[in-house]
Formats: structure tokens, sequence, C-alpha cells
């Protein structure tokens, strides 16, 4: 048997040419610890394959880098899981280590025979006894048995190769199976492969290692380009040290280099970087192989080297030459290589091959079958194809035994699409297959083949391309900030990054849509899409890889409209350069622009503003998280170079750079088209300069109608006295503004604010928390329709609160709208309350209140007011712990819900209602749902659930193991009830204290029973389920892994129910 592993290759293909040194051994193992629920996480490593970013899954944690001689360790039993997509390597892997034992080189591990199994050979796959594994024949085998049956198994190891081929009832009774599970031949040690998506059913064996061929990472990838175009290995050397400085995974590479070779290296690697879709694909090494090829064609063709467009092109480009290689070494076909054109037009020698490889691609793939075996050749029409296979399938020879696959399963899947385009129903198959992961690449290329041009096509994108934005603002917030801002599409704030929407699905599918549309090149289903999402888009996912931006500017260009909304996240500063490309040739245009970008350097923040100016901005929401830049000049230059920006948001980071060398009071001053400026600040210190710069520039502005400044910093400033300066200044010249909202911590002012008569006009004031200094401000102003007042979290202030005397505050605001306030005694509960029962203009009404002896005593004028008000729509009580993390519980009287229930058993008034609910529940919280469920006109709730006294002083683990089983065994049965009742719920927020995930059996009826209620919901529009501490690294939610997997199952009764679009589900980390 050494012998015969001696002989075999241990790898078959023979084309495409092996570039680069040892190119098709260069395989990297990664030992992944025992598997946990971490697999199921979005951050997995098969979400790193996906997306060509291989090199970081050695990061990942549980994950070690190992080499190829440690896939077995010595004395021990080895039960070893191999892993990895297909064409990767995993039986070059297995033929390496056969090769390896019978060279001698696996001596140490004492393995007496190596066993090489593969289960794509049905009669290994099917054995009913331990001689049927056996594919060498000797008369020795029986002895050969009985030794191993003698020892159980001891200096045994088998390779089964291909575990996804088999069937589920072969994985569950076999001769494979029970070897592989150890419940024949313990001793034996087993080595498994098999694609990643069936490899989870092994990983419950005892004692597993679990190893995945991840191919090459991204640097090996570049490092092979280089070394095959760069011939001079000192200037491949320093190329190649470039490569391993690149600071950021999409960054560019910079070189010096003038020589020609190593231009063209650096020309491709850009290239791949930007087309990381092909990028993607590259690490399995026959694909880099042949990208590398088709470079080169271009460069000898005389052409511009460069990576086709789209796959298609490349793979199309592959084929053709292949073929043509193919004709050259077989002179039977009578023609010459340069006779074949294009393979749509194939001599009539070569066509009716190619037309029986492609239909047996489709039927292979449309039966998952990847490998197969000459007997398994039923028709001759199938012998046929492999017989005289045009070069483009592999022949490899297993103890006697041939076995045919195509060069790597993306030749397969364009062949596949091949068929379909020309023999089949093309836009059937595309419907019915599209869910289909299987097919997903198939697609595309079909995408490409087709045009998608059909009446079937524009059906699938008018119903699952769903751009819209999904995040929603209750009322109480939209209503408040509309006095501030004005109503446009919206931009989640850094706050919101970690919400996980489990709608990204939609997301997901959205930017699969727009790569087929990429791959099709068809400019009228552009517009179509377009007008079908009434020229609006929100992707918060579409910086997962250069290719997706790529993808999205080109729908945004070739729609050539003017867009109505576009917002975007998570870019990189570096991406924006796509949203140039063909803009001088076209008249797109964007109303409104939201950008949040992941990091942004000083050249690329300073062209943004140009870009502004090429697409007509009038909007701006620009995010900010990180960057090299200063904020100083990037404002100014916005300002400066987009004279048509009317309105201005920019959350800004402290940067490495330092200086300020902007001027925003000179631009501001001078603008007169600017209406709305919020300026948002993050970092360690406050950039003082610049704070005073654009409060005075603002001063001085005539035009600006709101204005939004909000400082987030832990660290005061010496300086604090110039900002203080400059509000004062503020409220007293500027004659213009109608809303100003400021949101600055108490340290960074010197002192409370000086101002004998405010100035402005001002219709809408903000102050934020811990902002006592400003209040001052509030004795002077007269006739606000908003106010909103300061949390004070005395918890955290040193010093007492100024609290506003209610009675004049009404009478300086007769016609109060909004009021946001903290009420900390029961007097001024008491005298607001008994207010507003008279009270006809007051329509959002948001407190927080502090103390329990606030609750106990005011809950009758609550009660009253509930019920003699009926103007009031938009009602909200919190309690600080509803707000901010380390804020301490208090307790809240049972009488709160009864009194609640009864004021809202008389009013008929409100839209929407936020309250804090004590956990667990008792029966007059039982009977406030009842109460809920029955008021039609509530649409939006929100219940805050905290833990009642007598878990007020318990630990925090204690509260945690306290809350988590009434979270699953009364929050989401009450919740249910309530959602099966009322069928007008539009908006529901869940918060849920102290809520972690540590599982148990029958927390899974009531999570499917809630799933259930929330995607069957004839109204239900959007529900937030916000966790005080969030389910560990290690796995997610009990309920968030029930609401995914029933999503699915749920659309299609939806569908099947007209019910309209699912909601929206956020699984979100609590907003601070």
């Amino acid at each position: 048997m050494k012998q015969q592993y001696l002989e075999q290759p241990i790898i078959t293909q023979d084309w495409t040419t092996r570039f680069g040194s040892k190119f098709f051994g260069r395989l990297a193992l990664v030992h992944k610890d025992k598997f946990n629920s971490r697999a199921r996480d979005k951050k997995s490593s098969s979400w790193y394959l996906l997306r060509g970013k291989v090199d970081e899954i050695a990061n990942l944690p549980g994950y070690t880098k190992i080499p190829i001689n440690s896939v077995l360790l010595p004395n021990c039993t080895n039960t070893v899981i191999i892993d990895g997509p297909p064409g990767i390597g995993k039986t070059t892997v297995c033929r390496n280590l056969l090769n390896m034992w019978a060279n001698g080189k696996l001596a140490h591990l004492q393995y007496d025979l190596v066993l090489y199994c593969p289960l794509r050979n049905s009669k290994i796959a099917k054995a009913t006894a331990l001689a049927d594994l056996f594919e060498y024949k000797h008369r020795d085998v029986v002895e050969v048995i009985k030794w191993i049956e003698n020892k159980d198994g001891k200096g045994l190891l088998i390779i089964f190769d291909g575990w996804d081929e088999l069937s589920d009832k072969l994985r569950e009774t076999s001769i494979p199976a029970e070897l592989i599970h150890k419940k024949l031949l313990r001793n034996c040690s087993v080595i498994v492969t098999s694609r990643s998506y069936a490899s989870h059913s092994l990983m419950n064996i005892l004692n597993n290692r679990h190893i995945q061929v991840i191919g090459f990472s991204k640097n090996e990838i570049f490092t092979v380009i280089i070394q095959t175009l760069q011939p001079n290995q000192d200037l491949a050397k320093e190329l190649i040290e470039s490569v391993h400085h690149l600071q950021q995974d999409d960054a560019f590479l910079m070189s010096t280099h003038q020589e020609e070779d190593s231009k063209l290296a650096v020309k491709l690697i850009n290239e791949l970087i930007l087309r990381s879709d092909v990028q993607s694909l590259c690490y399995v090494p026959l694909v880099c192989s042949m990208v590398i090829l088709i470079y080169r064609i271009g460069i000898y063709e005389g052409n511009e080297p460069s990576i086709p467009e789209t796959l298609t092109e490349l793979y199309e480009k592959f084929i053709l030459h292949t073929i043509k290689r193919h004709v050259d070494i077989r002179p039977k076909y009578g023609i010459r290589s340069s006779n074949v054109g294009s393979i749509s037009s194939l001599p009539e020698q070569l066509a009716p091959s190619f037309q029986k490889l492609c239909k047996l691609a489709y039927t292979k793939l449309a039966n998952t079958e990847i490998t197969f075996l000459a007997s398994e050749l039923c028709d001759q029409w199938e012998r046929e194809a492999v017989e005289d296979n045009l070069g483009l399938m592999t022949v490899c020879r297993e103890f006697y035994k041939e076995t045919y696959q195509f060069l790597h399963l993306s030749i397969q899947e364009f062949l596949a699409a091949w068929w379909i385009s020309n023999n089949e129903s093309a836009e059937d198959i595309f419907k019915n297959r599209f869910d289909d992961g299987h097919f997903q690449m198939c697609l595309r290329f079909l995408a490409g083949l087709t045009k998608l041009e059909g009446s079937s096509y524009s059906e699938i994108y008018d119903t699952r391309l769903d751009i819209t934005s999904k995040w929603k603002r209750f009322e109480l917030l939209k209503f408040q900030f509309s006095f501030f801002y004005h109503p446009s599409q919206d931009i989640k704030s850094e706050t919101f990054m970690c919400d996980e929407i489990l709608a990204a699905d939609a997301d997901r599918i959205s930017l699969l849509l727009l790569q087929l549309l990429y791959e099709s090149k068809n400019v009228q289903l552009y517009k179509v899409c377009a007008e079908s999402v009434s020229r609006s888009m929100c992707l918060f996912e579409v910086g997962s890889t250069l290719f997706d931006v790529k993808c999205l500017f080109d729908f945004i260009q070739k729609a050539d409209i003017a867009w109505e909304h576009i917002t975007l996240g998570y870019i990189f500063g570096y991406a924006f350069a796509g949203f140039y490309e063909g803009l001088e040739k076209n008249n797109t245009q964007c109303k409104e622009l939201g950008l949040l970008s992941r990091y942004v350097t000083h050249n690329e923040i300073t062209y943004l503003p140009f870009l502004f100016s090429l697409y007509k901005v009038q909007a701006l929401y620009f995010v900010s998280l990180d960057g090299s830049y200063d904020p100083s000049a990037a404002l100014s230059q916005m300002l400066l170079f987009s004279p048509q920006l009317k309105i201005l948001h920019f959350t800004m980071c402290q940067t490495e750079i330092e200086q300020e060398s902007g001027n925003p009071e000179l631009v501001l001053a001078s603008n007169s088209t600017l209406q709305e400026l919020k300026i948002t600040y993050k970092g360690e210190y406050v950039v003082t300069t610049t704070i005073v710069s654009i409060i005075k520039g603002v001063t001085g502005n005539k035009s600006l109608r709101s204005f939004t400044l909000e400082v987030d910093c832990p660290h005061s400033n010496p300086s604090a006295a110039q900002i203080g300066t400059a509000l004062e200044a503020l409220f007293s010249e500027n004659c213009k503004m109608q809303a100003i909202s400021l949101n600055i911590p108490n340290y960074c002012l010197s002192s409370s604010l000086n101002v004998a008569d405010i100035t402005p006009p001002l219709r809408a004031l903000g102050i934020g928390r811990l902002n006592t200094k400003l209040l001052p401000v509030l004795q002077h102003v007269k006739g606000l329709d908003c106010l909103i007042l300061p949390y004070p979290e005395k918890f955290k202030l040193t010093e007492s609160l100024p609290c506003p005397d209610l009675q004049l505050l009404f009478t300086s605001h007769p016609n109060l709208q909004h009021l946001t306030i903290p009420l900390d005694t029961a007097q001024s509960a008491i005298k607001l309350f008994t207010t507003l029962m008279s009270n006809t203009t007051m329509k959002g009404l948001n407190i927080e209140i502090e103390d329990e002896i606030v609750f106990s005593k005011s809950m009758h004028s609550l009660e009253k007011m509930l019920k003699e008000n009926q103007t009031l729509q938009f009602f909200e009580i919190v309690t600080p712990s509803c707000l901010t993390n380390n804020a301490p519980d208090i307790p809240i009287p049972t009488s709160f819900i009864f009194v609640l229930t009864a004021g809202l058993k008389e009013n008929s008034g409100l839209k929407q209602l936020g309250i804090p609910v004590m956990l667990p529940i008792n029966k007059h919280t039982e009977r406030l749902f009842e109460l809920v469920a029955e008021k039609s006109s509530l649409t939006e709730l929100q219940f805050y659930f905290v833990p009642d006294e007598s878990c007020i002083n318990c630990s925090l683990e204690e509260k945690k193991e306290i809350m988590n089983p009434l979270f699953y065994e009364q929050v989401l049965p009450a919740t249910s009830k309530i959602l099966m009742l009322h069928r007008g719920i539009r908006l529901l927020r869940l918060q849920c204290e102290y809520f972690n995930d540590s599982a148990r059996p029958n927390w899974d009826e009531p999570a499917q029973e809630f799933c259930k209620a929330v995607y069957l919901h004839p109204s239900l529009e959007y529900i937030e389920i916000v966790g005080f501490h969030p389910p560990t690294y290690e796995g997610k939610m009990v309920l968030q892994n029930h609401l995914e997997e029933s999503t699915s199952k749920f659309y299609k009764q939806r569908r099947e129910q007209s019910l309209g679009s699912m909601p929206v589900v956020n699984m979100a980390k609590k907003h601070l």
C-alpha cells in the first residue's frame, strides 16, 4: 500500500500552470478549539472565508495556525475533522499525509497501516464489513482485518475523505459512521474530511480535533503574484515587504518602483483589493493561478493588463484559453487554436462536446454532485462529455478507479449557468434557486450571461430588493426631533452601532441582488430598481468588502437619476473614490446623503466636499468613527466647497492629527445657505479652539435656524472658560436661531452662563444631561414650543440641582407642545400633573422619576391627569436605570401600576406609552397588559422591565440569575399575548435589565410563540429588544436564534396571507 501511495500524485491538476514556488502545496491549516456555540456567531471562520479574509481566521479566539505534520498528535488516539470549502485542498492534504507516511515521515506516530477511504466511492460509503474498505484487493486482506480486530484498531489510521458526500442515512448507520464515532475499533485513529456545511454533525465526537483548510491568505496571494510577475528576486522581496506593511485590510499597495514588472504586479494587486469578489476566490490556489494567467494573457496580447470587469468575463476568457490549449495538444480536432474565437461560437468540431459538458455540469450541480466515478455515468452522452472534456475536467485514478471532477467548482458553476442560459428556462431557475446557497455563484454567472433580461427578473428585484431604512424612531422622539431637525433619512449615530438588526438578512440579500445587477450590466434594470425603492436607499452593511461598495456605487451611478436619500454605513474613507467613477458622464444627484465612515484620512476627507458638490447634496449626515484628519479643516472645507448644503450633521472624533488649521468661524459666519447644523465631537479631551470657533461662526451666521452641539469627552480642558463665553455671545447676539440643543458636560464649562437677555427667537431649547451650568438660560427665554431639560443623575452630581419653577415655566411657555423634564420631588410631580389636567397644547411628555417617594405620593395626580387630558399623545415615564448603565435601581411601588391602569382606562388620546414594569409580573401588571391590549389608539409601546424591591440590593450576578428566567417565562408570554390581542401595534420596545443568556430547555416554547406573534402580526413594523448585559461572545441568545431560524418560515406565511413586509427585529444593546 505504501508503494501505491507513493505512485499516486499528491496534486492531480496539470492546468493551469503552477506559478510560483510550490504553488499548489502552500495550504494553511488552522487548529480550532473544541466546537462550541461560537461557530454560530456572525464573525466565524466561514464569514471571513466568504470575504477572502483568510489571514484573519488564525487571529480568531480558539484558532491556532499549525503545519501539516501537526495534524496528528503522537501517543494518542486521534479523531481529526478536516473541513473547508470545495476545491480548497482537503484531498490534497490527505494525499500529502499518505505520501508522508509512505516515506516514513510519520514514523513518530507509530501507525502500522494507513487506509485511505474516499467516501465518494459508493462501495466504501455503503460498506457492510471492514473488508469493503479495502479498494486494493489482496489475499492478505483477511489476515490484516483479523489483526486489526484483535488490536481493536490500535496502530491503524483511517482517512475518510468526503463526509459531505454521504447521505443522511449513511451518516447515521454505516461502517464509516461507526468507525468515526468510535462505535467500532475504538483504538484506531480517524481523519474525516468534509465541506464546512456538513461538518457540524461531527463536532459532538469526543476528543476531536477540528482542522480547517483555509487556502492562501491575502498576503500569500499577493506574494505569489509578485513572485510570478517580477522575476528580479531583490525587487520582488522589496514589494513583498510592502505587502506585509499594509495598514488597513483593504488599503491599496503603494510602491515607488518604476520597473515595469513591478508596476504590473502592483496594478494587479490593487485591482484585487478593489475586486474583493475575485480576491475572495483566490485563496483557492487554482483560481489564483487562473487570475494571473488571464492577466498575463492581456500583457502578451498587447492589451492593457486588467482583470475583466465581471466574473463572467473572467471565467469566459479562462475557459476559452483552456479550450485553445486543449486544441493545441490534441491534433485530432484538425483545427488551430487561432480558429477558436469565443465559446459562444465554437467550431463545429468542439461545439457538441462543449454542450454535453455544460449539460453534465448542470445535471451534477443540481444533484449536488461535484465528484463522480466513471461507473456512475449511466447515459452515453455523459460518458462522451467526460471523454472529450476539452481540458475542463480532471481525472484522478485511485486504486485503479477513475474519479472525475471539473477543474474547480466555480468552473462547473459557470458551465452549468451556460447550459441554463441556452437550454432551460433561465428565469424560472433563477427564481426557484435564488434562496439556494448552493446555486449562488451559478446564479451570478447566469446574471452575466443572460443580462437579466426578462420580466421575472424585474419581479424578483421588485419583491426582494429591500434597501429602505429599517431602523425606526418612536413617535415621542420623532416629535421632539421635529422641533430641531428637518425630517430626513435617519442615520444611526454611533450609540446604535452595536445593534444587531436581524433583518440584516435583507441587507445580505440586497447586496447579493446588487452583485447580480453589477454582473448583468443591465442599465434598464438599474433604473427600474431605483424607481421601485422610491429613489431612496439605506444600507448599513455595505462596507464588508470594497466590491460591495463598488457594486453599490455602480448601481447609484448607472441608475442615472436624482436620488432622494442615500444612507451608507461602515465604509472606509478610501472607498469614497467609487463615488467619482463616471459622474461626468451622467446626471446622478442625491438630495440627502448619509455616510458612516470607519476610518478616513486627511486626503480622503479633503475630496469629500467636491463629491458633495458633484452630487448636488443639500443635506449631509456624516459620521466619522475614526481617522487621521483635522476636524477643524474638514468642517471648513465641507462648508466652503459645498455651497449648496442646507443641512449638515457632522460627527467628528479625536483623530491622530492634532493641529487645528481650519477656520470654521469665518466660513460659518459668511455662509448664506446653511439652515441646520449639528456638530458632535467625541474624544478624550475637548478641542476648545475648534468648538469655540464653531460657536462664534454660528453666532455670526444669518441663515442658520437650528444648531446642535454635542461634546462627549471624559476629561475637562483648562481653557473651558472660552466655550462659556462663546455660548453667552450666541444667546445674546444671534437674532435668527429658532432651535438650539446643547449637550456639553458641566466640567467643560468653568462656570454657569451669565445671560441677561435672549436675542434669538427660539421655539425649541434642549439642554443635555449634566448641563446644569446652562440652566440660567431658561430664566430668560420665552415662548418655547419644545423644552428638553437635563436629567440630573444626582448620583453623579456634587452640587445641588436648581430645579425650574413649574408655574413660571408654563407661564413663560403657554404653548409648550413637548417637555422632557426630571421630577426629583413629589411636589414638582404633583404640580406638573395638576397643570397638565387642563392643558390642551402638550402632545409629548417625557419624565424621569428618581425617587420612590415621587412615585408613591404623586400617583393620584397622575391618574387624574390621564383621565382628564385627552390631547396628550406621547407619554413616557422612566427611571435612571432605564437610561444609563451605572445608575442604581429604585423600587417602584405596586400602586404605580394600579393607578396607571385606572388612568389609562378612561384615556383615549394616547398613541405611545413607555413605562417601567417590575418583575416578577403581578396581578396588577396583568390587568394593565389586558387594558393595553384593548386600547386600539395605542400603537407604540415601550416596556422597561426592572427588578422589584426584593432584589434591589442583590449583586449583579444574582440579579442576572433572577431576571433571565423571568424574561423567558413571564415577559415573552405576556408580550405574545398583547400582540395576539392588539392587532394595531406598529412599534414595540422591550428592555430587560440584567438580562443575559443561560439557556434552559423550557425556554424554547415561549421563544417560539413570541416569534410567531411577532412575525405574523398584521401591522407590527419594528420591535427592539434591549438587554442591559448583552450575551457573551460565545453565542447568541436563545430568543435571537429562534428569531433568525424562523424568519424564512414566517416570511412564506406572511406572503401567503398578504401581510406585507416582515417586521424588523433589532437585538440592541442598551442605548446610552
